[in-house]
């Protein structure tokens, strides 16, 4: 957290495009008070140097300090990051950075979240309790648990905090691999998919009968291209659909994870499943270890590979995480998504809409986030400007969950609820509007 955000208030940080709207800028200890009723120059300018045509980009004004605060109006004429810049005299007191959104945008609030991880009921290392207050220790909003094969531990990770009220939106899901026909010796499709928020499992279908034949029905009326097995893919497909009608938000996973024998999932199909667009987001960053990382780059040349033919694909990061405190993944990828509020059908909506990054945050580098070029650059201000306050609410709150499922005491934990709600309404001035 820098400095400035450390010592200053600033509210709103983010505002409406296209209209006049007054700052305030509040010094909140001694030594970065502003001296009541002295002059203070402020500079306004669009960092972009964008405007309407009838606003500059750069405005100058002064303004006299009350109560410790400036008052600042300016006119935030497009959709870009703006600077203010306070001046006394000579001497640079402080730039101060804001955000103006055109209003689609700005009626979302930005969550962040993991939709992909494991626990002790799969290949992890904790359990679902423990892994989703870690989650929100580091800053998540939402997040899945999504073990393979099963749809119980996200289920178990809900229900230990529904004693609690808390901040945390914990989803049902499950890692799907897609089974194969029966006279085959792989037991799975080699594809893996993901249900996340469905109000059913899909891995429990897999033990009923039926199933092969609805599948060798649905591959007997499809055209593949060549390199594609048709039963293959209408395996996909049956799991897509049943995810849909299950309520649930169907992704792709890793397309790019490379084994022994070359990648998991064949090219050829992994092309067709995108060109169906069968499923509703895909992994464009996923969990992948530092010798792993050309995946992702290949994951995220896709993406702009098809975003160029015109064939758009809602964008998601993962960690795919396999233990909070195994060192690797955990924390690494994540997704920001942009929705009204952080509820399932919001973050599934904003996701399946294209208001969603995928974020790439691994140790001792730089963030960079992968999606719309707009929603990337109010990321990046995100980044700097206001997770820094929203995961600092978060830790306590993570903290806090900890404590309550290990012991259950959860009158702290209940008395921080709203925390970040609150932190946002300040943000957006939702309550000067």
């Amino acid at each position: 957290m820098t400095k400035k955000i450390k010592y200053y208030s600033v509210t709103p940080k983010i505002v409406r495009a296209g209209a006049r709207t007054t700052v305030k800028i509040k010094g909140l200890y001694g030594h970065s008070r502003f001296v009541d009723d002295a002059q203070y120059r402020i500079v306004a300018e669009a960092v972009e140097r964008k405007t309407d045509g009838r606003h500059p980009v750069r405005e100058e004004m002064t303004v006299k300090a009350k109560d410790g605060q400036l008052s600042v109006s300016a006119f935030f004429a497009a959709e870009q990051e703006y600077q203010l810049t306070v001046f006394r005299g000579s001497e640079r007191v402080e730039c101060f950075c804001i955000y103006a959104l055109e209003s689609d945008l700005y009626e979302r609030y930005p969550y962040k979240g993991d939709l992909h991880m494991h626990t002790i009921y799969s290949d992890g290392i904790e359990s679902p309790e423990y892994v989703a207050a870690a989650c929100r220790e580091i800053g998540c909003d939402f997040i899945a648990v999504t073990d393979h094969h099963k749809y119980a531990p996200s289920v178990e990770a809900q229900e230990a905090y529904s004693g609690v009220r808390h901040d945390m939106r914990i989803f049902r899901g499950e890692e799907i691999h897609p089974l194969n026909r029966p006279d085959r010796p792989e037991k799975y499709v080699a594809v893996h998919l993901l249900s996340i928020g469905a109000g059913s499992s899909v891995n429990e279908l897999y033990s009923k009968s039926g199933y092969i034949s609805e599948i060798e029905e649905l591959a007997s009326k499809t055209d593949v291209p060549e390199g594609v097995d048709a039963f293959d893919f209408a395996s996909c497909a049956w799991a897509f659909e049943k995810i849909k009608d299950f309520g649930g938000l169907s992704v792709f996973c890793h397309p790019y994870w490379r084994i022994e024998s070359g990648y998991h999932c064949s090219t050829a199909l992994a092309e067709h499943l995108i060109e169906t667009k069968l499923f509703d987001a895909i992994e464009v960053i996923s969990g992948y270890d530092n010798f792993e990382v050309e995946s992702n780059t290949l994951q995220a040349s896709l993406y702009w590979e098809y975003a160029r033919k015109g064939i758009m694909l809602p964008a998601i990061g993962v960690s795919d995480s396999h233990g909070a405190e195994a060192g690797r993944c955990f924390g690494w990828y994540y997704t920001v998504a942009f929705a009204k509020s952080p509820e399932f059908e919001d973050i599934k909506e904003g996701i399946m809409n294209f208001y969603s990054v995928a974020a790439e945050q691994m140790p001792n580098a730089a963030v960079r986030f992968y999606g719309p070029h707009r929603l990337v650059k109010y990321a990046l201000f995100l980044y700097r400007e206001v997770f820094p306050l929203h995961d600092e609410i978060c830790a306590a709150e993570g903290r806090l969950m900890k404590q309550y499922a290990a012991f259950g005491s959860g009158a702290e934990l209940e008395r921080m609820s709203g925390s970040t709600d609150r932190l946002y309404i300040e943000v957006f001035g939702r309550n000067v509007d």
